[in-house]
């Protein structure tokens, strides 16, 4: 995968988890909930998520070194694992005191302000593939 290649999948990414992020919420938080605007939501923030884990991945495995390789994508893993696990054990632990809406409200903001935190460093990546 080309620099130019992540770069651009970068730039469609973001934009497409805050659209499908802020989708899935507004489904849910309708005065009758819409299951498709919900399935669309999704689909977008599944696209995106994707698209932009095989963007990230692809960046650590060209700037690591030869010899790292393994060792960084175990770390990317296991990273990826734990970011994917501890918001799920979150919203069980609120689910004893909040409704599901607001749950999803606050695990969508939260994952939404942290693309758009960690956005602009994605994009001072100078020359992130070889």
């Amino acid at each position: 995968m080309t620099e130019r290649a992540v770069r651009r999948i970068i730039e469609q990414s973001v934009p497409a988890l805050i659209v499908g992020l802020a989708a899935v919420v507004t489904a849910a938080w309708l005065s009758t909930p819409s299951l498709t605007l919900f399935l669309i939501g999704a689909a977008i923030v599944g696209v995106g998520g994707g698209l932009l884990f095989r963007a990230t991945q692809a960046v650590v495995v060209s700037t690591a070194a030869a010899g790292d390789i393994a060792g960084a994508l175990t770390t990317y893993f296991v990273v990826g694992y734990v970011g994917i696990s501890l918001p799920v054990v979150g919203a069980g632990i609120l689910f004893e005191h909040i409704s599901l809406k607001v749950i999803l409200l606050i695990f969508s903001a939260v994952i939404g302000a942290g693309i758009l935190l960690a956005s602009p460093a994605l994009h001072r990546l100078r020359n992130p593939l070889p």
